[in-house]
């Protein structure tokens, strides 16, 4: 799949940038052979990074990488959702829904990531990164939308002014969806200021894998 990268520049002045590269996506049949179940391997790197000489100091700035999945029709009879994930100091979530089909995302145990309680996650940054990273991510989804799934997550350096994260054979498992099943990987990077708020995104192409 292309590479690519957006820009933006704020009311501040300083200048966002997002990019993503190496991505693809291999699409198997499920191994539990249902009808209402779509799997596939995703493979992608992200980086962002700030530049320019604006004016005031940024507050804060945030990166986000990972997968968006869509889902036609629910005909599960309800899951649970879980998710955590924490990439340098990013924020862990746990909810609990019911109904609805379930997404599982798998990190692989290779080399720069290992599931656990304790994994070390494939994450490069201006400072060390260390990602917590459960041994699956499981998201809800309702019929007629788009769920997004982070695989990783980081504050940018206040130093350096960037971050970098990526995974190489990410498992995803979609559960208990009738209609069709399309993924699309996604890259933001948002900052804060005094006086300003501001985000950039850049999309990969969208992938039917059922």
């Amino acid at each position: 799949m292309p590479d690519r990268e957006a820009s933006r520049v704020t009311a501040d002045g300083w200048g966002l940038h997002v990019r993503k590269s190496g991505e693809s996506v291999y699409v198997n049949p499920p191994l539990d052979g249902a009808v209402t179940t779509g799997e596939a391997f995703g493979t992608v790197s992200a980086n962002a990074w700030i530049d320019g000489a604006g004016a005031p100091e940024l507050t804060g700035a945030m990166f986000e990488t990972g997968y968006q999945i869509g889902c036609g029709v629910d005909v599960s009879d309800g899951v649970d959702v879980e998710v955590g994930a924490t990439v340098g100091v990013a924020p862990h979530a746990d909810a609990g829904v019911e109904g609805g089909p379930s997404v599982n995302v798998e990190l692989p145990n290779a080399t720069g990531v290992s599931v656990g309680a304790d994994a070390t996650a494939h994450v490069n940054a201006g400072v060390d990164g260390k990602g917590e990273i459960t041994p699956s991510v499981k998201a809800h989804l309702t019929p007629g939308k788009v769920t997004n799934v982070a695989l990783a997550s980081m504050p940018l350096s206040r130093e350096f002014k960037r971050a970098a994260g990526g995974f190489s054979g990410a498992h995803l498992q979609i559960n208990g969806c009738a209609g069709p099943v399309s993924i699309r990987s996604y890259a933001t990077v948002a900052s804060t200021s005094p006086t300003s708020v501001d985000s950039v995104a850049v999309y990969g192409d969208p992938q039917r894998i059922r």
